[in-house]
């Protein structure tokens, strides 16, 4: 039965979200975190130290680890106002923060002292949204624009002419003058482990990062430069089952938002294609980029030589590997060696499917300009075939 009484109180007496947490946890005997979402903390109770492994690092921290994302983004319905969790052994029930159909962050009360079934759903649901709404009326800048802040802005655009852009930088002492990239990582397919250890390896990689979080990505900006070597870097994506694509310089941050589509747009391709964990760089796919953000499919399909067509019918009515076997080859320098390394098989496999290609295509593969047309060709194909 909701205590409407006692939720006036709160509600009356509270100046901030700060008390309006410490009155539902003295409300609900339960402690209670509440982030934005970015999954950065904005209020959490109690501020002493807690049986949860994960609240003690939340609020040590100031965010939830990468770890937990991962977990909340694979299980939790953000349509659902509320939701029952259970991370750690611990069960956590998340509201879904939301004023005027836009998502604010979460609520998140740990099962400790009491349990969550005993909780009044509906009493809790009406002090979140009184929360929400505290939280949508407050612009960020107006409290001190973090550089964080003033990152996510420019991803969403939010700066619709370069004098705000520069006044918002300057709040937040963001430096201008240097060169920036972008690392996007994606976390769908990232597992639960240690509370930090992703985080600690980032660290270890890319200093003075700032970091974000949007959907299921990673997003990291930093000074052009970094502290590990290429292996270094290849093996801590290998080790974590990671994918992600880092962006050729960023002159202008003004126009961070651009260079966020066109990496996210090709990690989304990458995710399709390949299947091993690494951090992808733009600047090798930069040949790619024209065909993935062209989004009419029809176009494209006038840009692939008769030749290719060909070769892709055969491949479709004899369930063959042409296309592919082509591809390789001529991406590897007409190498047979590399091409059979590359595709796991024999070097006489190679041979017997190229004779069959120059019968399809009537061409014996010697001609420079011609091979290269044929390689933005199959790239085209592999694009349009992952697009179906």
């Amino acid at each position: 039965m909701v205590d409407y009484q006692k939720i006036i109180n709160i509600i009356n007496n509270s100046k901030s979200n700060d008390e309006v947490v410490e009155a539902l946890y003295l409300y609900i005997n339960n402690p209670i975190v509440v982030t934005d979402n970015n999954y950065h903390l904005i209020s959490f109770f109690p501020k002493s130290k807690t049986i949860d492994e994960l609240f003690n690092y939340s609020a040590l921290n100031g965010y939830w680890p990468l770890e937990v994302v991962s977990k909340v983004n694979e299980t939790l319905d953000k349509n659902k106002p509320y939701q029952i969790i259970t991370i750690n052994n611990h069960r956590r029930l998340i509201f879904n923060i939301r004023f005027n159909n836009i998502h604010l962050g979460y609520c998140v009360i740990l099962e400790q002292d009491n349990s969550l079934d005993t909780i009044d759903l509906n009493s809790s649901q009406i002090i979140v949204d009184f929360m929400a709404r505290e939280l949508y009326t407050i612009k960020p800048h107006e409290i001190s624009l973090s550089q964080s802040q003033f990152v996510l802005d420019c991803l969403d655009g939010v700066y619709l002419n370069r004098k705000v852009f520069l006044d918002r930088a300057a709040s937040s002492k963001m430096n201008l003058e240097t060169q920036y990239r972008l690392v996007l990582i994606s976390l769908k397919e990232y597992k639960y482990k240690s509370y930090g250890d992703l985080d600690f390896a980032l660290n270890e990689i890319f200093q003075n990062y700032i970091k974000n979080i949007r959907e299921d990505s990673l997003i990291v900006l930093f000074p052009n430069g970094y502290n590990a070597s290429d292996d270094e870097i290849q093996h801590m994506f290998f080790k974590y089952r990671l994918r992600g694509v880092i962006s050729s310089p960023i002159i202008d941050l003004y126009y961070l938002n651009d260079a966020y589509e066109v990496l996210n747009n090709l990690l989304n391709y990458l995710m399709k294609s390949k299947n091993d964990y690494a951090l992808y760089r733009q600047n090798d796919y930069k040949h790619m980029l024209v065909f993935i953000e062209n989004k009419k499919s029809q176009i494209l399909m006038h840009c692939i030589r008769d030749e290719i067509r060909l070769l892709n019918e055969y491949d479709t009515q004899n369930n063959t590997q042409l296309c592919e076997t082509l591809y390789n080859y001529l991406l590897n320098n007409k190498s047979l060696s590399q091409a059979s390394k590359v595709m796991y098989l024999h070097k006489n496999t190679i041979t017997y499917r190229l004779d069959k290609i120059k019968e399809i295509i009537s061409d014996d593969l010697n001609d420079y300009q011609k091979n290269y047309a044929y390689i933005n060709s199959l790239i085209i194909l592999k694009y349009l075939n992952l697009k179906d």
